[in-house]
């Protein structure tokens, strides 16, 4: 695909009374047709968007992305994005928003960039932010990892040894997932839309570390009972490398989660069975009502009993994958 270009764009937020216009630089963002939408004229032509501020921010926010709420399942994200977070992961600030485009207003999900802001708001330390590296071909059976925070290695040696260690203990989890694709160590034996997920064994993760052993399990188990596996895939997974702890932390990204479809897979692997018993045990704990303000504070638009049936769906698919072998 042709390399996409930036253009600079004036963005004007409305609240109430208050109107603010930033100076942002945007360029379209996402490869398949669902993130493109042509209505039925080119007048209501309508494209998922990333958005960077040239000089300003938005809640702390300087960069973001702006979806067809249909390439993202609609509520399906806004819910998943807000439990990974209640949850304790790490997870982008995500909202439905009224959007103007091209002089069309229509609902769009805003989703916060991966970036250091993002890690400030989940109260980490800036560190290594890693992802897929696509110079070697993501849909390929064999790919590495990359830093995409890149300029921050820039600021010191320190920094630059910390990032090839992070990108060394991935990339061996890379390496593994691509010699045992067929396998699928990840997690599930039968993939759903051929996501293969990193090898979960793999992660580098101490096993002495029970805090970070415990959290690798659980965020691929709830990634499962959302049916979100796509953000577990080495082309769309993202990881936060920990300094204080020295351990790789996943980041929720681009799950799609599919929380009522039928796929069910045949058998799960041991790490992402402990991982369903400590969710089974969270979720059970959540007030769902409170959970659903805040569901609707960010632009959720189900009724509370359209919302319960996708809690009553989520703890169907945890009950399904715990009577696995």
């Amino acid at each position: 695909t042709s390399k996409k270009k930036w253009i600079k764009a004036d963005l004007i937020v409305k609240k109430g009374v208050l109107t603010c216009t930033y100076k942002t630089k945007i360029r379209v963002t996402g490869d398949l047709e669902d993130h493109y939408d042509f209505k039925s004229s080119p007048e209501e032509f309508r494209t998922s968007l990333l958005i960077r501020l040239l000089d300003d921010n938005i809640n702390g926010i300087t960069s973001f992305k702006i979806f067809i709420p249909e390439s993202r399942l609609n509520n399906n994200e806004i819910l998943s994005a807000l439990l990974f977070k209640r949850l304790g992961f790490l997870s982008p600030r995500t909202y439905k928003v009224d959007f103007s485009l091209n002089g069309n207003i229509s609902k769009f999900i805003l989703q916060e960039d991966i970036t250091k802001e993002f890690l400030e708001n989940n109260n980490r330390t800036e560190g290594p932010i890693l992802e897929g590296d696509e110079r070697f071909g993501l849909t390929k059976p064999f790919s590495l990892s990359r830093v995409s925070n890149y300029n921050w290695i820039d600021e010191n040696n320190s920094k630059l040894v910390m990032s090839i260690n992070a990108i060394t203990k991935l990339n061996h989890a890379y390496l593994s997932t691509s010699i045992n694709f067929k396998e699928d160590d990840g997690g599930i034996s039968e993939t759903f839309n051929n996501d293969i997920p990193v090898n979960i064994n793999a992660l580098g993760v101490n096993s002495r570390d029970s805090i970070g052993m415990k959290q690798i399990k659980s965020f691929y188990a709830l990634s499962y009972a959302l049916k979100a596996t796509h953000g577990l895939s080495k082309d769309d997974s993202r990881f936060y490398f920990n300094p204080v702890f020295g351990r790789i932390e996943p980041i929720y990204y681009d799950g799609i989660a599919r929380i009522k479809a039928e796929f069910k897979p045949k058998e799960i692997n041991s790490f992402v069975h402990e991982g369903l018993v400590n969710i089974k045990n969270e979720i059970n704990l959540l007030d769902l009502s409170e959970i659903y303000k805040s569901f609707s504070d960010v632009g959720g638009d189900l009724t509370f009993k359209e919302f319960l049936f996708l809690f009553d769906k989520i703890n169907e698919n945890i009950n399904y994958l715990l009577s696995l072998p």
